[in-house]
């Protein structure tokens, strides 16, 4: 994996200004969820081969849900559908949207964000499992491999539209607010919900 040079402070600034622009279109200025230094919070995996689990990474600088994916489990396989990602796994290939059948360590890369941004940036990643029937993880894969190309900024618009058309996802609504997408998720009382804090890359 090659090395990421830290950026200067004034193209850091400028960066960050930038991300901020473009993250308050994906949070439609919404208050955000856990403001301040908390601990993190963790949720045992759900002991189950059909579920799904919605990832969100936390802009840390701006406090900022910024990007969304969903792992998808089904009894045969296991998908990441993470649109608009450019994040890169080693051991398997992005299709489009759509990295099948990741590593274990790939997997971990994902969720540590490893790889995205440049250097010194800090993460949070929001973690929501759901349990779901065998039937509803292949359904929810269905619709993953049926996503079209996609404008910029539209990846929790993405997640909640495939969300909203599986069953039992009726509080769900197809919205372009990252931050609004976890609160919906987080609150659901079929949710473990996990958040950690990543060390700057």
């Amino acid at each position: 994996m090659a090395s990421r040079e830290p950026l200067n402070p004034g193209r850091r600034r400028l960066l960050l200004a930038s991300l901020a622009g473009a993250g308050l279109l994906m949070t439609g200025c919404t208050a955000l969820l856990d403001p301040g230094d908390g601990p993190d919070i963790v949720a045992p995996p759900l002991a189950t081969n059909s579920k799904l689990r919605v990832v969100i990474f936390e802009l840390e600088a701006l406090d900022l849900p910024f990007h969304a994916g969903i792992v998808i489990y089904t009894p045969e396989e296991t998908v990441i559908f993470d649109p608009l990602g450019r994040w890169e796994p080693d051991q398997c290939s992005r299709d489009g949207h759509l990295i099948r059948d990741p590593a274990p360590a790939d997997m971990a890369r994902y969720l540590a964000r490893d790889g995205v941004g440049p250097a010194g940036t800090s993460w949070t990643v929001h973690q929501v499992e759901i349990a779901v029937p065998p039937a509803v993880a292949r359904q929810a894969l269905a619709l993953a491999l049926q996503t079209p190309a996609l404008p910029p900024l539209h990846c929790a618009y993405a997640v909640s539209s495939l969300l909203s058309r599986l069953p039992g996802f009726s509080d769900v609504e197809p919205d372009v607010v990252t931050a609004g997408l976890l609160r919906t998720l987080r609150d659901r009382p079929d949710a473990a919900y996990s958040r950690r804090r990543l060390p700057a890359t």
